[in-house]
């Protein structure tokens, strides 16, 4: 029964197998053992076959033990395969689930997904390309990706399939171009296309990640067309604003020339003040005007910025100069300092440097002025750091005005933008200024910060970086150090909040020995007696400054400081110029008061210097402003030839040019001045650009194609545009059409001297009824009166002092003694200045900076133009004089035929 048991199992394991073998011997040792013992089942018999048991028994059960033992380990082991199955199983669903997971971000992904084999056959697709193609995902698996290619791309695709397979070489794989797409529509769609490789069950397998652009183009194509609408609109207003501008600037030329022109002729005291007002209200539009195109020109990037040696500190004093009339005008105290510190030469912007600190001046005097308390306002210059070739440099402006509070002073530079309509209407302005300037500090790589207490006043801060300029010879020299005021001891008393600290600097640097007190008690204590400075005691001036009090007596100055010492009482108020009162006490204010006048006021304290030798009296010239005669001016070769369309315009440029003492002639139109030109008699043609007919730069086309045949090596005509349009791109349009020079109308008269000056071979008093006199005796009679008699003594003095003056220069100046030369001419450029030769005295001006610079070779060369003028005035005065003889001769006693008294 057991072996059918083991027979009918399957499979059989070795264990059966054995036991198998056992039962059956046993069985077959019984059926034997019957046999041959012939069937008798004898003790014998039945023994042997139970020691035949007892093995197979032992054998049996052993087996069947093992057997147990093998079958319990394959239920463990089944037991583990089932609980694997198991956990297979579950990681099976797992997986599953990921794949459904990522099954569904694929179909969820905004960009297009494809793979395909290496034959380009369609494997899977997402959603996305349903959306992108048209076409049924389960329609596209299966097919060639050709067919979501427009031809002639879907030929090709084959072969560089063809050629990956072969060569391995891939072209578009790792990469991300643009292509086109096909709709099922037939419309062709632009995507981004990325594809990479990888290896699938069947080989090399594609995957492609497409994005439809259309959107995206669109966008752009937009973006391109409102990019050229916007430089459309850009251009349209800066042609539109050179236009205005030159439509204004047309009649503003007018209004401004002549304004320049009335000013210089003879006026009654309150019409030069009418005539002042007039003008700074159309320099106020003018400003206006420009501001509107510099704005403009920052908008579209088209303003530079300059890169040229400037001095800092004269453009400090020279936007003092400018705004001084102003703050006077307002009632407000402008001060303003250049600390020496700054080096003297930098590469910058003048032109803009000084239109930024213009602009903020002008409204830190606006902003304080017309307040209950008296208005103030200062400026400063002063190096914060300075690293090599390379210095930092802040310019403050300070005024104790109105104030802004902090949502104010955000908004402070944004264009348009005023604290309020009140404040727009109190005070003006186009809300561009500040914008304008902090846009200018940009392109100067530099900021403008503020900081303002309501009710207090206001701090603007402008910090720039500047070059050092080269010291190579490419940058014009400084001037050298004046030495008026060297190896003086100068005691300087004056508080915290007075100039005394600015005024103790610029002395120092100037080479005088300074020292500082904070009153008058301070000083009579222990800086009455100046230092030791070797055996001969220097000269001591003490400069107070009253900060606009009551200065203290002389006399108590003097007893405190000492007989001899000069005094220089600095106040508050209107006088520019030194004035000596009560022996060496010299007065002057502290509004604007530049470093020359410091030094000047300090020398005349000292007694090195004369008071009123560097007064400045503009001309006023009692003639009509009749041209030169014509013919005189073509001998000297100066006749200007003008082409002109507007008739204001023409009207403006006769009266400034025989002002100058220039003769011109006037034409309306290009071609009528290219037929007068063609006739050699002018020396430079100014032309308008604008003109009907022949404008500006079809005449300079004419002028120079005329020009040369003939002219090898000859110098090229000079011409110079005269027009209203003030945009850079005019200027470097008329240069690149071969004009030599570019004035902006209304010109200036300095700026159209100037030009004249360089073009022109210069021309002397007497060239034309228009010149100015060499002597304007208006000057003196403003001195001492209109009484001849002494006029005619203070001339005949002058006459007889002056030839032996001038005989001290000329012998100094062949002698090599520069400095008896420099002091010669420093004497008789006051005297002449005293009696209205100017001229004579601006030559011993420069003769005098000369000897002061040791350059005897300069002071060689101004001796021809110095005995030229001094003869010219020489001769004028002996006539005026003969005049002023005889009509005393007519008027006296004798002449007339009455007895004398």
């Amino acid at each position: 029964m057991a072996l059918a048991v083991l027979m009918w199992k399957r499979p059989h394991s070795t264990l059966d197998v054995w036991l198998m073998v056992v039962m059956s011997v046993w069985i077959f040792d019984i059926a034997l053992s019957a046999v041959l013992n012939r069937g008798r089942f004898d003790i014998g018999w039945y023994s042997g076959r139970i020691y035949g048991l007892l093995a197979a028994s032992f054998v049996l059960v052993m087996l069947l033990i093992e057997n147990g033992r093998l079958y319990r380990r394959l239920a463990g082991a089944h037991d583990r395969e089932r609980r694997r199955t198991r956990d297979l199983s579950q990681a099976l669903d797992a997986l599953h689930e990921k794949d459904e997971e990522l099954r569904t971000v694929v179909d969820n992904v905004f960009d297009g997904i494809i793979t395909i084999d290496s034959h380009g056959v369609i494997l899977s697709a997402n959603r996305a390309v349903e959306s992108i193609f048209g076409h049924r995902r389960d329609d596209l698996v299966g097919r060639n990706v050709s067919v979501l290619m427009p031809a002639p791309i879907d030929e090709a695709h084959g072969g560089h399939l063809d050629a990956y397979r072969r060569t391995g070489t891939a072209g578009i794989i790792g990469t991300i171009r643009e292509v086109e797409g096909v709709h099922s529509n037939g419309e062709r769609i632009p995507l981004d296309l990325a594809v990479s490789a990888f290896n699938g069950r069947d080989g090399s397998c594609f995957v492609g990640t497409l994005r439809d652009i259309r959107e995206r183009k669109r966008t752009i194509a937009e973006l391109i067309s409102a990019r050229a609408d916007a430089e459309q609109a850009t251009r349209a207003k800066a042609d539109f604003l050179a236009a205005m501008s030159h439509e204004i600037r047309t009649p503003m030329n007018g209004v401004i020339g002549m304004i320049e022109v009335l000013h210089q002729s003879s006026l009654k005291g309150y019409q030069v003040e009418m005539i002042d007002l007039i003008r700074e209200s159309a320099f106020s539009l003018l400003t206006i005007i420009d501001d509107i195109l510099d704005f403009s020109k920052i908008e579209a990037g088209r303003l530079d910025i300059e890169e040229a040696p400037l001095s800092i500190a004269d453009q400090i004093d020279r936007v003092g100069g400018v705004l001084d009339h102003l703050a006077m005008h307002k009632g407000v105290t402008f001060t303003f300092f250049c600390d020496p510190r700054v080096p003297a030469l930098v590469m910058g912007d003048a032109q803009r440097l000084g239109q930024i600190l213009i602009n903020l001046t002008n409204n830190a005097i606006k902003f304080s002025s017309g307040l209950d308390r008296p208005g103030r306002v200062s400026l400063r210059a002063r190096p914060v750091s300075e690293d090599g070739d390379h210095v930092t440099i802040d310019f403050t402006i300070t005024d104790n005005g109105i104030g802004m509070d902090g949502k104010t002073v955000e908004g402070l530079f944004i264009p348009f933008h005023q604290a309020g309509a009140s404040t727009a209407r109190r005070f003006g302005g186009t809300g561009l200024g500040l914008a304008i300037s902090q846009n200018l500090a940009a392109l100067m790589h530099g900021r403008i910060s503020a900081v303002s207490i309501p009710g207090s006043g206001s701090t603007f801060t402008l910090r720039l970086p500047f070059a050092i300029a080269p010291e190579d010879g490419t940058a014009p020299r400084p001037e050298p150090r004046p030495q008026e005021v060297a190896g003086l001891y100068c005691l300087v008393i004056g508080g915290p909040s007075s100039l005394a600290a600015d005024i103790a600097l610029q002395l120092d640097h100037d080479g005088a020995m300074v020292a500082t007190a904070p009153d008058l008690a301070f000083a009579s204590t222990t800086c009455a007696s100046p230092p030791p400075s070797g055996t001969t005691p220097p000269v001591r001036v003490w400069i107070i400054d009253t900060e606009g009090e009551d200065p203290p007596p002389s006399e108590a100055v003097a007893a405190i400081a000492g007989a001899g010492t000069g005094q220089v009482v600095i106040g508050r108020g209107g006088n520019r110029q030194p004035r000596r009162q009560d022996g060496s006490r010299v007065t002057i204010d502290g509004n604007a008061l530049t470093r020359r006048m410091l030094r000047r006021s300090v020398a005349i304290a000292a007694g090195r210097a004369a008071p009123g030798e560097e007064e400045e009296r503009p001309g006023r010239q009692d003639s009509a402003f009749v041209q030169p005669p014509r013919e005189e001016a073509i001998r000297r070769g100066s006749l200007v030839l003008v082409a002109e369309d507007n008739e204001t315009n023409r009207k403006v440029i006769s009266h400034q040019l025989a002002l100058l003492g220039y003769a011109a002639d006037v034409v309306a139109d290009g071609a009528a001045a290219l037929e007068r030109w063609k006739t050699g008699d002018y020396a430079l043609l100014l032309t308008d650009l604008q003109m009907p007919g022949m404008d500006g730069y079809e005449l300079t086309a004419a002028v120079r194609a005329h020009e040369q045949p003939g002219r090898a090596g000859a110098r090229q005509f000079p011409i110079v545009a005269l027009t209203a349009n003030a945009l850079k791109s005019e200027e470097d349009r008329c240069r690149m059409a071969g004009m030599d020079g570019y004035l902006s109308k209304p010109a200036k008269l300095a700026d159209l001297q100037a030009t004249l000056e360089h073009w022109l071979p210069p021309h002397g008093p007497g060239a034309g009824s228009g010149a100015p006199a060499p002597v304007d005796l208006s000057i003196l009679t403003e001195l001492v009166g209109d009484d001849p008699a002494v006029i005619r003594e203070l001339l005949t003095d002058f006459l007889h002092t002056t030839a032996e003056t001038a005989e001290l220069i000329r012998t100094a100046a062949g002698t090599g003694q520069t400095g008896q030369a420099g002091t010669a001419a420093h004497k008789l450029k006051s005297s002449a200045r005293s009696i209205g030769a100017q001229c004579l005295g601006d030559l011993c001006g420069r003769i005098e900076r000369a000897a002061g610079a040791g350059s005897g070779d300069t002071l060689v060369a101004l001796m021809a133009p110095f005995q030229a003028e001094l003869t010219t005035v020489t001769s004028h005065l002996d006539r005026h004089l003969a005049d002023l003889t005889g009509l005393a001769s007519a008027g006296s006693p004798q002449a007339s035929g009455e007895p004398s008294p």
